[in-house]
């Protein structure tokens, strides 16, 4: 099972499935970093193989989708400073909570830290979800139980470990669908 992950300037990479943190379990950070970068993301469950699959067929790839974010430690130098950071054991905050592609149109998706909220949008689309899958699959072929995320903005800083513990939540359409704190130890 793979992350891929099409970025917000429309690169294609993967994270390791270890990376999954489908729970909305507390955070515990690791040693190194100084702090962390994020980016929400749309992401779509894959639900049957394919390769080099057009728009118009990609509805029939996926079942669903779902909202979340992704952590990156920081510092970040370099695509291996990125690649590493994008390793990390449970930085992949995407909740099993799947929606039909019908919730995307009116709801909105909002990200809270610390009671503040830093994210919210409602600016995604089933074709947004069918153009990724087509540039996802011309260089990578999807699996049933991939998971295949669109970020909504591109990646910024989070926090930074002189800050302590941070609460994040996460809520799309009303409904709370990511809780947890990102701990510093």
């Amino acid at each position: 099972m793979n992350i891929l992950v099409q970025t917000a300037e429309g690169q294609i990479y993967t994270r390791p499935d270890t990376s999954w943190e489908r729970k909305s379990g507390d955070y515990f950070a690791p040693e190194f970093p100084d702090g962390f970068s994020w980016s929400p993301v749309l992401f779509a469950h894959i639900s049957r193989p394919g390769k080099s699959i057009l728009p118009r067929f990609a509805g029939r790839y996926y079942d669903g989708v779902g909202f979340g974010l992704l952590l990156y430690s920081e510092p970040i130098s370099g695509a291996a400073g990125l690649a590493a950071s994008a390793c990390l054991d449970h930085s992949s905050f995407l909740p099993e909570t799947l929606f039909g592609t019908g919730s995307l149109q009116g709801n909105v998706f909002e990200v809270e830290m610390d009671g503040a909220r830093i994210l919210k949008t409602g600016v995604f689309s089933t074709e947004m979800v069918d153009e990724a899958m087509a540039a996802a699959t011309r260089s990578c072929l999807v699996r049933r139980g991939d998971l295949l995320c669109m970020e909504l903005a591109p990646t910024a800083h989070l926090c930074s470990r002189e800050e302590g513990t941070r609460r994040i939540r996460a809520a799309f359409a009303g409904s709370v669908i990511l809780d947890f704190k990102l701990i510093f130890s």
